[in-house]
């Protein structure tokens, strides 16, 4: 397998709503709009982040995104309004926070400890 590019969608069924909390949640709007009920942000040349109206999976999304500096990130997103759902976790390899978005997907942030 030759695998050129992943997308990571979430699911949701008030599409307006979560375009909005995305639209701060990434930092501006998205790149592309391909169709109706579909938005996407080119993150970097091999990652596409897409919102979905799909009522069904509505809610039932988790995407991880590593960040190269998590504290800063979260930072960020804590001035634009948006606050994790629980302080940070870790474990023996990375730092993360989660959180969640108006249909209760989960976006989780990480960034991997040094050594």
């Amino acid at each position: 397998m030759h695998v050129r590019t992943v997308l990571a969608t979430v699911a949701v069924a008030d599409f307006e709503t979560s375009l909005a909390w995305y639209e701060r949640f990434l930092g501006r709007p998205p790149d592309e709009r391909p169709m109706d009920g579909l938005a996407q942000w080119h993150i970097s040349e091999s990652a596409l982040f897409q919102v979905l109206q799909h009522d069904e999976g509505a809610g039932k999304s988790v995407v991880g995104v590593a960040v190269a500096d998590l504290g800063r990130e979260v930072a960020d997103l804590r001035d634009r309004g948006i606050s994790p759902r629980a302080e940070e976790r870790t474990s023996e390899k990375v730092l993360f926070e989660t959180f969640l978005d108006p249909e209760g997907n989960e976006i989780g942030l990480l960034q991997q400890k040094p050594g």
